[in-house]
């Protein structure tokens, strides 16, 4: 990092820190400021966990060690067991998640001999799963102090079919302006933003299950995720519009920020597998839903 480089880094850290009264440490584990030091192992769970986390991976290791990172720094209920379905990862994930499970106790861990997709991914581990609330999360997110209570809380109103955080990388009505530059600027505005529009919450027509919240009697209730989607793409508004049908509303919690790097997974495949997966799973939704989407 060239000096000029290096003395902007060092005005803007101050001045984040200044702004918003807080010194945020890195979001890797072992430096968390209650652990002396010590990485955490989730020892303190006992009995059936209240809320599953469902993580599909398919290799970029680096971002999913930083989403594991931030879940155990960031989750202050130790009431939730994390799901990781592999789709034959040939990075070092595979060896990475076997070591997890072997530090942790609310880990369970499932690999599959090939890629199946996001769909048959998350409803492998939907089927392994035990809590009463299941949580969708892909690895290539950096969920934020309070995340997973925030999501839950919102899933009290029984009319509340799926909850999802904003962020600052999606689609939609979920995405909201953003003034970080890295994850440390980001916690910090974060936990500025949460505070400002607790409670807050608005009505959305589909949510990316990026990140997304369900009872699990919802589940239970309009079924898993459709496999015919594949790879992925579509698989969210068809269940979006499943949760429509059967009567929920679909609410976006504005009291709940996640960083969402965003299709990381997709990111892999070349543009023509890409394009041909696009149309493919389009048309399939389209047929599904006698509509035009995309």
């Amino acid at each position: 990092m060239g000096f000029i480089k290096k003395s902007k880094f060092i005005v803007r850290r101050f001045f984040w820190m200044a702004r918003y009264g807080m010194l945020l440490k890195n979001i890797h584990a072992a430096e968390h400021p209650h652990n002396n030091g010590k990485e955490s192992t989730n020892k303190d769970i006992t009995g059936k966990p209240a809320v599953s986390i469902i993580m599909a991976t398919y290799n970029n290791l680096e971002y999913t060690k930083q989403c594991v990172d931030s879940i155990y720094e960031k989750t202050d209920d130790p009431r939730f067991e994390m799901v990781l379905v592999d789709n034959a990862s040939l990075d070092g994930t595979v060896a990475y998640l076997k070591d997890l499970k072997g530090q942790k106790n609310n880990v369970i861990t499932i690999f599959n001999d090939r890629n199946l997709g996001f769909a048959a991914a998350n409803n492998r581990g939907i089927r392994e799963s035990s809590g009463d609330y299941i949580v969708f999360l892909n690895n290539d997110t950096v969920v934020t102090k309070g995340w997973l209570g925030g999501l839950i809380r919102h899933l009290d109103d029984p009319e509340v079919g799926m909850v999802g955080p904003v962020t600052n990388n999606v689609g939609n009505e979920a995405r909201i302006s953003i003034y970080y530059q890295d994850l440390f600027e980001m916690h910090c505005f974060a936990e500025r933003f949460m505070e400002k529009n607790k409670g807050k919450t608005c009505n959305i027509g589909m949510l990316a299950l990026f990140c997304a919240a369900m009872r699990r009697a919802t589940i239970d209730e309009i079924g898993l995720l459709d496999e015919r989607f594949g790879i992925g793409m579509f698989e969210d508004n068809d269940y979006g519009r499943r949760l429509l049908a059967a009567g929920y509303k679909i609410i976006c919690a504005t009291d709940v920020f996640v960083h969402h790097f965003g299709s990381m997974s997709l990111k892999q495949l070349s543009s023509d597998e890409y394009r041909k997966i696009y149309e493919t799973n389009r048309k399939l939704y389209n047929e599904k839903w006698g509509s035009v989407e995309g």
